[in-house]
């Protein structure tokens, strides 16, 4: 009887043949996992839109402020997934006025990707630190930031008010499908906690400011200044960025488009001037 085996060099064949297709399949497969974290990054932000526009539906048309004046915010009126009252700079913020438009699932709405870490650890920032710290968070880090100085106004800025340029109703804006409304967002910057400074990188901010002219992504550029570091907008998907419009359509937006001031501000629209400024 004879024995049938393989040959050293034809498992060398079948090794280099499997590193070869692998090689071939690990792009394929990397693009693959992107188109899917955009695909849901969409599915998401076409769900915020659909609360944004019910509330813009049950407020007279008049569109979600970004920011309120704590003045404004003492009437009372804002309650969490608890049935508590919001107060504080939470109640200033858009997330829990809109909560109530999606039961305050905030996972697939307001918080993806990694922002949905922090609705794992609700149960332990509940038991630790309170309700307050819970919604403190949810609302100052969301997976994506509003426009909130051209679009329904930051109340807490008298000066930019007083400019009247955001738009106040949905009727007003001159293209509502070319009006940038809610985009990936992060936050990266510095902060003082305890007497300690620490520095902090996460895929969300409640809202987003219209980057410098010249301005060039860098992961790497800190956020706090507001409009340094891309004012915010976080092009994570492919090195692009999610954006929800006025009229509730959501697409993926290159950074380069991101910097024209029409899709900012309806005064730069009207005007049709790219490089607008107030």
């Amino acid at each position: 009887m004879t024995r049938r085996a393989f040959t050293l060099i034809e498992l060398l064949v079948v090794i280099a043949l499997i590193a070869l297709l692998i090689g071939i399949l690990l792009p394929s497969l990397a693009a693959a996992r992107e188109s899917s974290k955009a695909l849901r990054a969409t599915v998401s932000a076409r769900s915020l839109m659909q609360a944004y526009a019910m509330y813009t539906n049950d407020n007279g048309d008049w569109l979600l402020p970004g920011y309120l004046t704590a003045a404004q915010v003492a009437e009372g009126g804002i309650i969490d997934e608890f049935g508590d009252p919001v107060l504080g700079l939470t109640a200033q913020r858009w997330a829990y006025r809109l909560g109530s438009y999606f039961d305050h699932v905030w996972s697939g709405t307001t918080h993806i990707d990694s922002r949905a870490d922090l609705l794992e650890d609700k149960v332990i920032i509940l038991e630790t630190e309170g309700r307050e710290s819970w919604a403190y968070q949810v609302s100052v880090l969301p997976s994506f930031g509003l426009n909130y100085r051209y679009v329904g106004g930051n109340f807490a800025r008298g000066d930019w008010i007083a400019k009247d340029q955001h738009v106040k109703r949905a009727g007003d804006a001159l293209a509502p499908s070319g009006l940038l409304t809610f985009v990936s967002a992060r936050f990266y910057g510095t902060s003082f906690l305890n007497g300690q400074v620490t520095t902090s990188r996460v895929d969300g901010y409640l809202h987003v400011e219209t980057p410098f002219l010249d301005a060039v992504f860098d992961e790497e550029e800190q956020t706090r200044g507001g409009s340094s570091g891309f004012g915010n907008v976080h092009p994570r998907y492919s090195n692009a960025a999610a954006v929800s419009w006025l009229d509730g359509h959501v697409s993926i937006v290159q950074p380069e488009d991101i910097l024209d001031r029409r899709i900012w501000s309806d005064s730069a629209r009207r005007l049709n001037d790219p490089v607008w400024e107030p």
